[in-house]
């Protein structure tokens, strides 16, 4: 490894320097141990005063044997350390492309079985502390990655969902008479219709905002994509057959410690790269806007729904537990959206990598991969310009079949259909919240099953009970407040997490 990193450029002196103390000590240790052995193998008796020095050396040995380990761990260590610094410099390098722009690329080295030596297991040669192998400080930073969004799920559950089910199965334990409860339960029960609709225009819109700012712009951009491709092929086919058969091999990419890494697929999508990344602060705008839309739709529902409550002729006791359900189930509804936005934020994110970098998960390189998987399987005289041929006429396709309009089309595809499966999971969550309202104001009114003597038993045997579960649940929100505070004074700068 010294060698290696010597030859990346590394000044490793203090490596030498402490290598060198090694080894004297190593020596001073052979030397004191042939003395200890030779006095051993003798056959004179020892007297007291030679047994006692006898005894002095072996104790000294051992000092010099500590010391000697001290000194081979502390070069293990210091070429560790020149290592992960150089594993983290290259990481960066190839990875920084992939990064948003302002964001720095976070790299943990570590050493598992250098970690496993410290928890006991076997091993041979100098080891590295627990610390020294960087597994505790991975492990605090993916706590400190999770944290936030654990925090927010067990806020939720805390402070809306566990309250909210003590306060339904409250107004379940508390049926009362309350004038005109079917119209009541109809107006509670609008905001489902509404719901149902207002999520099918937002799929709508969405679609229609995605056709418009990328879709169109992309189809525009067809024939000058298609063009730009042909003279990147033309400039590929000057290159050395080897240097082609070197890509070809790699579908299309490739990299030497003499030339950078190069994408073919990146080269021959240069247009749709650069309108990609033009359109989608756009197109993320125009999302938020819809979802907001809808959130301010929802919300309204609700609103009229609270309102219609307040304004229903019932004594103020049933009054405020119903606008108490109706609070907690729109502080729920708002919580969806906030997490909505931050997973479809990912979601875009995502998609738009895979239009601008080369992977095999990206768009072109999915199209692209069985025309190299075909120039892989030919062989022989000429190999190498039938494939560039065959890569060529790939790309001059046109119509339905070229590259660039299945590359636009499998985008449209993928921005409707994750966009589905995202609204249709927030739609089912939104639907949940209204039937929570729509429950707990049935529970509450007077209804045929309220002398129903099975619910009757129930009740009476679950109102002994609720007292406790509410103080319960009051203990809990106490406790979370307190790992709250903790939690934001450690994430304070300067302030370290700590592991518990």
């Amino acid at each position: 490894m010294t060698n290696y990193l010597e030859n990346e450029g590394f000044v490793l002196d203090t490596a030498h320097q402490i290598h060198d103390q090694y080894l004297a000590k190593k020596l001073e240790c052979r030397k004191l141990n042939r003395s200890i052995q030779q006095k051993k193998t003798s056959k004179r008796k020892f007297t007291h005063t030679q047994r006692d020095a006898l005894q002095r050396q072996e104790v000294e040995l051992s000092k010099k044997r500590a010391e000697a380990a001290t000194y081979e761990q502390q070069r293990v260590a210091h070429l560790v350390e020149a290592r992960n610094e150089l594993n983290t410099t290259k990481l960066m390098d190839v990875l920084s492309d992939l990064l948003p722009e302002g964001q720095d690329l976070v790299v943990h080295c570590v050493s598992k079985y250098h970690y496993l030596a410290c928890k006991g297991a076997k091993f041979k040669g100098a080891k590295l502390t627990a610390d020294e192998t960087g597994i505790p400080n991975l492990r605090a930073h993916v706590l400190g990655l999770c944290a936030p969004d654990l925090l927010r799920t067990f806020e939720a559950y805390v402070n809306q969902n566990l309250p909210s089910m003590l306060h339904d199965i409250l107004l379940w334990l508390e049926k009362t008479t309350v004038e005109g409860a079917p119209r009541l339960l109809e107006l509670v029960k609008r905001p489902q219709h509404g719901s149902k609709k207002r999520i099918e225009d937002r799929l709508v819109a969405f679609t229609r905002e995605t056709q418009k700012l990328i879709s169109v712009a992309l189809q525009d951009a067809l024939e000058s994509a298609t063009e730009l491709a042909a003279k990147k092929m033309s400039k590929i086919a000057e290159k050395h057959h080897s240097t082609v058969r070197a890509f070809i091999r790699k579908d299309g990419k490739h990299s030497t410690k003499m030339c950078p890494k190069e994408s073919w697929n990146e080269l021959f999508t240069t247009t749709f790269t650069g309108i990609a990344e033009q359109q989608w602060p756009l197109l993320v705008n125009a999302q938020q806007h819809i979802c907001e839309t809808l959130e301010r739709g929802i919300c309204k529902d609700m609103t009229e729904v609270n309102d219609g409550v307040k304004a229903w002729p019932m004594n103020a006791v049933t009054k405020h537990k119903l606008l108490r359900a109706i609070d907690l189930q729109t502080l729920a509804v708002a919580k969806l959206f906030v997490d909505n936005r931050i997973a479809y934020k990912k979601t875009l994110r995502n998609i738009l990598i895979d239009i601008t970098q080369d992977s095999h998960e990206s768009f072109f390189a999915q199209i692209t991969s069985p025309v190299y998987d075909a120039c892989n399987a030919d062989c022989g005289a000429g190999v190498t310009k039938r494939s560039l041929d065959r890569l060529e006429t790939h790309l001059k396709q046109q119509g339905d079949s070229s590259s660039f309009a299945r590359m636009e089309a499998a985008i449209a595809k993928r921005l409707e259909s994750d966009d589905a499966a995202d609204v249709r999971k927030l739609g089912k969550d939104i639907a949940l919240c209204l039937k929570k309202v729509y429950r707990a104001v049935d529970d509450l009114v007077a209804t045929k099953r309220a002398d129903d003597p099975a619910e009757t038993a129930m009740r009476d045997a679950v109102v002994h009970v609720w007292s406790k579960w509410d103080d319960k649940v009051k203990e809990v929100q106490a406790e979370y407040k307190t790992l709250k505070a903790h939690f934001e004074t450690e994430q304070k700068p300067g302030v370290e997490l700590k592991e518990e």
